[in-house]
């Protein structure tokens, strides 16, 4: 078993290590598969997702896997 992704206070979780635990990919790869959903990008918008952070929000990290997952 690997080791468990490191979360911050709140369930936040940092990108990379959410895309690997869940998807077993790169979160590059993640990126590229949201902006062919527009469905993903208006969720992410109304929750004002921001692509400069280094960490998802459990909210933001249940429309990743709501839409791709």
């Amino acid at each position: 078993m690997g080791k468990l992704p490191s979360t911050k206070p709140g369930g936040m979780m940092l990108k990379a290590e959410f895309a690997e635990a869940e998807f077993g990919c790169k979160w590059q790869t993640i990126t590229s598969r949201m902006k062919a959903n527009k469905q993903i990008e208006a969720e992410l918008k109304a929750v004002k997702y921001r692509k400069t952070n280094k960490y998802l929000t459990p909210v933001e990290q249940q429309i990743i896997l709501k839409h791709l997952g």
